[in-house]
């Protein structure tokens, strides 16, 4: 049984290990869907409709980059809670067996 414990600590410990990875690797920032929010100001430019539509597009584009941004976040997040529930599970596997 001893052995079993061991070999469950060890996935334990790495899951665990890769769990962490995957939770910082949420916490960075994407290079791709990094882009400034337009803070122009078009109130004096208003009597030209393409600038008010260049405007407009440049909200809608930081605005599909940002969710995309998110879906990419909350699939490492979603992955990073599974290796964590499985590293829960392989810890206490591996202390009841050693108690046996």
């Amino acid at each position: 049984m001893k052995v079993w414990s061991i070999a469950f600590a060890v996935a334990a410990a790495v899951t665990g290990i890769i769990a962490a990875v995957l939770w910082w690797r949420s916490t960075l920032p994407d290079q791709r869907f990094i882009s400034a929010p337009p803070l122009g100001d078009v109130a004096d430019d208003t009597a030209d409709k393409s600038v008010l539509k260049g405007w407009l597009n440049d909200i809608y584009g930081h605005l599909y980059k940002t969710s995309d941004a998110s879906k990419i976040i909350g699939g490492r997040n979603k992955w990073a809670a599974i290796y964590t529930g499985i590293s829960v599970a392989c810890s206490g596997i591996s202390s009841v067996l050693g108690t046996l």
